[in-house]
Parts: structure tokens; sequence; C-alpha cells
């Protein structure tokens, strides 16, 4: 006997689960017996049996859109005689969306009638694979293979976001780092990508580089497996083939999200009350580049795009990328913040980071414009902080400071930036430009419009930038005029005991 990983209720179903039709006519034939008592044991063979072919209809299904292969996608593509290929790998695709939608949304696996018949099932179960079997714990078994493979996809998904918090940064930014950052690969007109909206050989030529990419961020995108789960070499098998399709779109989504999350002053504000620099859908992220698109629309694959299974991995992989460039980002920030109260601006050190392609703090857009793809992400999302920090933030600092010792505080987020304005066009600082009109309405107004190069445009909302200007300012105002008022009060106070009291 086996102990089934449901309950042992394992026929009680849900209110949900008993307003679906009734069981499929594939499973309506006679069987020689059945077990509809719940409460008794589970026959071995039986439960065995559906488990093994519960594996057998998974691989099934992964064998129709995996890369490589007989019946893979590579194969077809390569043979214009053999039709067909995109509706069938679509098709495959989704019925396993289909089955992970009843994971996700936390529905039961099996129909409430005597048989506890499979909800989902892939294709006719032949009279044979019932034979001598209670088909009741055949059932059972099937149900519970399809529950464990859900869990081992699901996951491996939330492993992917999880190794964005890995204290290894190899780990932390093998992601954004797998492939180094293109700021030119979103307009789609040169190189790899560009390739992909060509006709003929070359797009085949194109094409087949792209289809026998393997192992793409294997460190990340692998799943790791779980001892327990009976249902590990389908879950590997499955996630080996869903990461060929994401070798196609993963460098557009991640340069994608880098853009929209550094290219402008908004940045600043990270994801404070602003998600939006990252698309919430696949095919948005996708549509960044218009050559990747056209392929996967000249192919027939567009529509594999908007499966539950793709877009649920696609928020894997872009919780983790958003994570590892929010942290690279603060980084940067954080050593901008250091030298500017370590008097860089008196001393002209040089950044850190001025050897990254298109630095500049005057225009720090420029690093995310002009990226070459001669550095890994997580040094432009660096240096895209530090950059953005000594241009508005370091600068808010120092106006607090000069504010507060003429005890004439600004209340307003437009005050304090006109302020920094009026000082840079007052002392000219080489390293350094006052806020253009578009940068100070990206700031005070939501919704504004970036626009560069041939790439998409964008709306982000002004919010995080707003609050991390008024939370900097007000916090070093108070701060000085803390200092000011212990001085005051103890004029021959030490330095060292001034600072005791302000810790």
């Amino acid at each position: 006997m086996v102990e089934s990983q449901a309950t042992a209720k394992s026929t009680a179903f849900s209110a949900a689960a008993r307003t679906v039709p009734a069981a499929p006519q594939a499973y309506a034939f006679a069987f020689e017996k059945y077990v509809p008592d719940s409460s008794a044991k589970v026959d071995v063979a039986s439960y065995n049996k559906g488990q093994t072919e519960a594996s057998s209809q998974i691989s099934n299904i992964v064998a129709h859109f995996t890369s490589t292969g007989g019946l893979g996608i590579l194969h077809i593509l390569m043979d214009p005689s053999i039709q067909g290929v995109s509706e069938t790998i679509t098709k495959n695709i989704k019925k396993m969306a289909d089955l992970m939608d009843l994971f996700y949304q936390q529905k039961d696996f099996q129909y409430n009638d005597p048989y506890g018949t499979p909800v989902w099932y892939n294709g006719v179960i032949g009279k044979s694979a019932a034979n001598n079997l209670i088909y009741h714990d055949f059932n059972l078994g099937y149900a519970d293979y399809l529950r464990s493979f859900a869990e081992g996809i699901s996951d491996w998904v939330t492993g992917i976001k999880a190794k964005a918090q890995s204290k290894d940064t190899s780990v932390a930014d093998g992601l954004i780092n797998y492939g180094q950052y293109d700021g030119t690969q979103l307009a789609g007109n040169s190189g790899l990508l560009g390739q992909a909206g060509a006709a003929g050989t070359a797009f085949l030529t194109w094409l087949k580089r792209i289809f026998t990419t393997n192992n793409y961020a294997g460190n990340i995108l692998k799943y790791e497996g779980n001892p327990n789960n009976v249902a590990n070499p389908d879950v590997n098998s499955a996630v080996n083939a869903i990461n060929f399709y994401t070798s196609i779109v993963a460098p557009v989504i991640i340069n994608g999200v880098a853009h929209q999350a550094l290219s402008d002053v908004r940045a600043i504000g990270g994801h404070i009350k602003d998600g939006d620099y990252a698309p919430n859908l696949l095919k948005d992220a996708v549509n960044l580049n218009v050559n990747v698109t056209k392929m996967l629309q000249n192919i027939g694959l567009y529509d594999v795009l908007g499966t539950s299974i793709i877009q649920n991995v696609y928020e894997g992989i872009r919780m983790n990328v958003q994570n590892a460039i929010e942290r690279n980002w603060s980084i940067g920030a954080s050593k901008a913040l250091t030298d500017a109260f370590n008097g860089r601006p008196a001393t002209r050190v040089r950044s850190p980071y001025s050897g990254t392609p298109g630095y500049s703090e005057s225009n720090p857009q420029s690093i995310l414009d002009d990226g070459t793809g001669k550095v890994p992400l997580s040094q432009v999302a660096q240096a895209a902080g530090y950059a953005w920090y000594r241009k508005l933030i370091t600068l808010v600092v120092k106006q607090a400071g000069i504010d507060a010792q003429r005890n004439a505080p600004q209340t307003t987020v437009a005050g304090i930036i006109d302020e920094v304005n009026a000082s840079l066009i007052k002392t000219p600082d080489p390293d350094n430009a006052p806020l253009s009109d578009n940068e100070k309405k990206q700031i005070l107004v939501d919704n504004v419009t970036h626009s560069f190069g041939s790439a998409k445009s964008y709306n982000r909302n002004g919010i995080g930038v707003r609050q991390v200007i008024t939370k900097i300012y007000n916090s070093e105002y108070q701060a000085i005029q803390a200092v000011i008022a212990d001085y005051q009060q103890a004029p021959s106070l030490p330095d060292d005991e001034i600072l005791k009291k302000q810790s």
C-alpha cells in the first residue's frame, strides 16, 4: 500500500470543482472495479501506474515544444516541408499552462465523481492502461504526480526570484550579468537581434544560432530540484524546454527593464510606488525590440508569450532583474553620498565609474543610451546610481545645509530643485549641469514621457523621486539646525562632543 500526497479525503472536492462539467468522455468506459470509499487503503499497483501515465503525458507535451529532437522546434523549422509546427508548439505549451493554472488557482486536480477523474489530461487513456487496476487509485496517482510536477515548476520560479537576494554577488547578479549590457539593442536595428527581422537564409541562420543556445544563465534559471519530489525528472525537462524560449527574449527583457529603470531622473525614486518601469506583461517586454516581436510573429510563436506558464516565468525573471538592478543602483548611490561628505566637490576626485561607457554626471542618461556591451549590467546600474546622485541628490544635501544656516527652509520639491539649479548657474560645476526643463517636469509631474533614440518611449510617475528629495533635504536640514542649536548653547563644546550628542 502507498500513502498518497493528497489527503485521506482525496475525493472530497471544493465547491469550485463540483461546478465543473461531468468528466470527459475519454474516461467513459467500463472498468473492472473501483473503490468509492475514500477511507480505503490505496492500491500500490494502480497508484504507481497512474503516476507513470502522468509522467508519460507530460513528457509527450515537453517533446512538442523543446528546442531539439525529432519533434522539437529546431528540427521542424529547418524543414519547410513540415507544416503546423507553431500551432503544435503553442497548443502544447497552453496544455501545460492549463495544468499550472489548476495549481496557481488552488483548484482540485480531480472531479468529484466515484472515480476521482483527473480534471487535466493530455489525450486519451486507453483501456489497456486500466486493465486490472482500481481506477480510483490510478487516478489518485495520476493527480498526485501532476500536483508534484506543478509544485516543482512553481518552486523553480520562486527560486529565480529569491536568487536576486543572495549574498553571493555571482548569484545575485548572475542573470543581469549573463550577457553584457547593450543599450543599442532596444532599437533592434543591428547586431544579432537586428537579424531577427531579416528574411530568407539570413533569418534561418540567425534562428539556428538562437535555437541551439543551451543552458541560458544556467546558474540562475536551472531547476535545483527537491529530493522529495517524485516528478523531478519531468520538471527538469520542462524547465530546460522553457528556458529555450527564455534565451530568445531574456536579453530584450533585461536591457529593457534596465533602460527604463535607470535612464531618467526618476530612477532616483527606485521602485517607490512605481514598478511600472518593468512591463507587467511579457508581450509588452518583448515588444521593446521590434525585430524579436517580428521574428516570433513570423514563425507563429508570438501567442506563446501570452500563456500563463510563460508569463509566470517572466514575472520571476522580472523580479530577479528588478531586485538586482536596484541593489546595484544603491551601491553606486551610497558611494556618491560618501564621496560628497568626504569633500569630493573640493578635491575633484574622479568618479570610480568614469570608465563606464557613456559615463556622465551632467547627463547620466547617456550611460544607458551609449552602452556598447562592454561592461556587466551590474556596473552600469552602479554607475547610473552614482551619476544621478551626483547630479542631484548630493546638491540637495549641500543646499539643505545652506538653507539650515540661513534658517530659510524650502517646503516644496519645486523650491528645492530651483535652488539647486540656481546654485549651479551661479557657480558652474565642470562635472555637472542644471536640470533641464524636461528633467524638472519628470520630477514634478507624473507620467511624463521619456524618449530615447529609436527605442520605445515610456511613462513613469515621479512619486518616488519627490519622496527621496524631500526626505534627504529635511533630514539634512534638521541635522544642521540641531548642530547649530547645540553650538549656540555651548560654543566652547569640542566638536567630538557635539557629534556624540547628535548620534
